[in-house]
């Protein structure tokens, strides 16, 4: 997904490779979440050690394989060296532990891998939106604290007015219930944004009491990114990792059954040929269920590319919605300018354009987080 660094969030990240800087401040970006993530989370972890184990055992796999005659084995006999050819059974059952068991292994192993990177897909989703929680949390606390401010100003205002007989008590007690209504919402944002900041903490694998005295937003709209509905579907009919595993069963299982009828005398066999069939059967189900797996995916292809195709028109109706209220801001500016409004009224005009930009912000946000579940359910697997 493509992103926008602001000149400032550049000086940001050259200045935190100065010892001094990178004491005072610490700045929360996306990257720097995800490299946490990625090296510090347990779940990752030991999923990277389980597919270094199985790639091990592949590799063991593959060693042993090569050293494997499957025609027969040569024996010292009172001083001599005879070559003594196998059965056919022992042949069949010698060529499947050198052809097939490797093959099995390395599809283990893959499957491990692809299995870790789904995980991740799976995390990165996560973690995006712990981070627009806490982004959004961390905002609406700011937002907060100015409602809280301005709602003291207008009550000490308020208090003076009605010293001097220009407002009711019933006035000034409704201002008063407005300031500590706004202390009472300040005090439970800054609550939740410290709960929701614990969380992505433990999300990331750092310690939960660490703070951030900014969190960065990187996010853009760009129209161009969603592809149209083929290429996703394509894609994932391809790239998926249910496709992918079904495909190379199959591939296992008709290597299985070509190794038997290369020893057609053994399929005879009543411990062979029950295995036979049970495996012709497994085959036949298998193909049915890549069948069955291409619908699925299929339609959820579908019903994401819905999904975001639906925000992405959201996304530019509320564009509209904050591009008004920008032009409106401004004019109200003029006005306090020029004297004709309260510093007051100007305070509260512009709270209400920060909270649609926040609003849009989180909307865009969430819009590029569909737009990136679709790309993974369209790649290797789903992130849900």
């Amino acid at each position: 997904m493509k992103k926008l660094l602001s000149a400032v969030m550049i000086l940001i990240l050259l200045f935190l490779n100065t010892d001094v800087f990178a004491e005072d401040i610490n700045i929360l970006f996306m990257e720097k979440a995800l490299s946490n993530l990625e090296n510090k989370n347990n779940t990752l972890l030991n999923m990277a050690e389980s597919e270094k184990t199985a790639k091990k055992q592949y590799e063991s796999a593959v060693n042993s394989s090569e050293g494997i005659d499957t025609e027969g084995i040569s024996v010292e006999f009172f001083g001599k060296e005879m070559y003594i050819h196998f059965n056919t059974n022992t042949k069949m059952l010698l060529t499947m532990q050198k052809e097939l068991y490797p093959a099995q292994m390395k599809l283990s192993w893959e499957m491990t891998r692809d299995s870790r990177k789904v995980t991740l897909n799976s995390m990165k989703i996560g973690l995006r939106g712990l981070y627009l929680g806490v982004y959004t949390a961390d905002n609406d606390c700011k937002l907060k604290q100015k409602k809280n401010e301005l709602a003291q100003t207008i009550y000490n205002q308020s208090k003076i007015k009605y010293e001097r007989g220009m407002i009711t008590s019933i006035e000034l007690s409704q201002s008063e219930y407005d300031s500590l209504k706004a202390k009472a919402a300040y005090d439970a944002a800054k609550r939740n944004y410290e709960n929701i900041l614990r969380s992505l903490n433990s999300f990331i694998g750092v310690k939960l009491d660490t703070a951030y005295d900014q969190i960065i937003y990187e996010e853009i709209f760009d129209e161009t990114e969603l592809k149209d509905l083929d290429h996703y579907i394509e894609r994932a009919l391809s790239s998926r990792l249910e496709i992918v595993s079904s495909l190379k069963q199959i591939s296992l299982m008709e290597q299985r059954k070509e190794i038997y009828e290369k020893y057609p005398y053994t399929i005879k066999l009543p411990e062979n040929k029950k295995d036979y069939e049970a495996m012709l059967l497994e085959l036949e189900k298998q193909k049915l269920m890549l069948e069955k797996e291409k619908i699925e995916i299929e339609k959820e292809i579908k019903e994401a590319y819905i999904e975001v195709s639906v925000s992405e028109s959201n996304i530019t109706g509320l564009k509209k919605v904050l591009d008004l209220q920008k032009n409106n801001l401004e004019n109200v500016k003029s006005r306090y300018e020029k004297g004709l409004i309260p510093k007051t009224l100007l305070d509260q005009i512009q709270i209400g354009y920060d909270e649609t930009d926040n609003g849009y912000k989180a909307a865009l946000f969430d819009h590029n987080t569909k737009l990136m579940k679709l790309e993974y359910a369209a790649g290797i697997g789903p992130a849900y």
